[in-house]
């Protein structure tokens, strides 16, 4: 059965297994003091996605942390200001009792986002790793997403009750 023009949200409902291959995009930044850094996937996301996990780590030898944003975009940003007017990938995330969507990684620590299913408009970006300047210390952030296409189309006895 076609099911390209059902909404989201009732792709969404169907079993993990309709949504194919799923396909992990690595980004890595050695990041310090001194200015923001970034990393663009080399592959683009297809117009509709679906994120299924994030795992982030911080390697330094010294105790610090890192702050760093995941956001969609067609060219490596110049600046943080640029990278800035890029679309965030996850929304509404706040920490600290901030305004700010900063994910935050101590060293050697991961971050670990397990089993959701995000999904996310992409319209053919990439997704961009940016690393805040001030905070990091000399050291490699690296962050990981799993992530699959939307189907189209599914068999029809998936459907049936």
């Amino acid at each position: 059965m076609n099911i390209s023009q059902w909404s989201m949200n009732k792709i969404l409902q169907l079993p993990d297994s309709c949504f194919g291959s799923r396909w992990p995009i690595g980004l890595s930044v050695v990041g310090h003091a001194v200015a923001p850094k970034f990393d663009i996937a080399e592959m683009a996301l297809p117009e509709r996605c679906v994120v299924w996990e994030l795992a982030a780590l911080y390697h330094v030898a010294t105790l610090a942390m890192a702050e760093f944003e995941l956001r969609l975009g067609d060219v490596l940003p110049a600046s943080w200001a640029e990278f800035q007017g890029h679309e965030l990938l996850f929304k509404g995330i706040r920490y600290l009792a901030t305004a700010t969507s900063l994910i935050y990684v101590t060293s050697m620590t991961s971050v670990n986002w397990q089993n959701f299913k995000m999904p996310v408009r992409a319209s053919g970006r990439r997704v961009i790793l940016g690393v805040n300047a001030g905070v990091a210390t000399a050291g490699i952030v690296q962050a990981a997403l799993t992530v699959s296409s939307v189907p189209t189309e599914v068999l029809d006895c998936l459907l049936s009750t």
